[in-house]
């Protein structure tokens, strides 16, 4: 019986649940469409899912952080600060916060700042401290990081390529 039970219980396994999620596309047209239109994580179109998703949680009346595919606002945020905290002398998750928020409320007298055409984000770089942040256009702070290579690290965010340059961390 328990053999039976195993059996059909891994039959199963290789198929996906309608409930699940949408069908896969069965032919050429179908796989096309499937691939001109980006999904988020759950398989739903991205220009929906964004569309729907709920307003991110808030720090002294100001988005906490920015959600992406990866991960919500609050889980970003922590990363950011395990990766980056140090970097900034924050000592604590809600240190790290104000020094963040602070920086794009307040950016230092030398701070040069610019906007992708692409999505709105608000670039930030302030050669002195040698911090380089992103801002959402809502307010959502995505990244404050010390780059690498420094003033480089931002001619090249702030003129970028055709083709993206990897050479300093990478954003979540």
């Amino acid at each position: 019986m328990l053999v039976v039970l195993a059996v059909l219980a891994l039959a199963g396994c290789g198929e996906r649940s309608r409930a699940s999620g949408p069908p896969a596309p069965s032919g050429p047209g179908d796989r096309a469409a499937a691939r001109a239109a980006p999904t988020d994580t759950a398989g739903v179109p991205a220009a929906v899912s964004r569309a729907a998703r709920p307003p991110p949680p808030l720090f002294h009346g100001a988005p906490l952080w920015a959600d992406n595919r990866r991960g919500g606002a609050e889980d970003n945020a922590r990363y950011q600060f395990a990766h980056r905290g140090a970097d900034i002398g924050a000592t604590s998750f809600e240190d790290y916060l104000t020094r963040v928020h602070a920086f794009f409320d307040h950016p230092p007298p030398d701070a040069e700042t610019a906007t992708r055409a692409s999505n709105g984000d608000r670039l930030v770089y302030s050669p002195s401290a040698n911090l380089f942040g992103v801002q959402r256009r809502d307010g959502a702070p995505r990244l404050l990081m010390r780059p690498a290579t420094g003033r480089a690290y931002w001619e090249a965010q702030r003129n970028p390529p055709a083709q993206p340059i990897l050479s300093d961390q990478m954003a979540r």
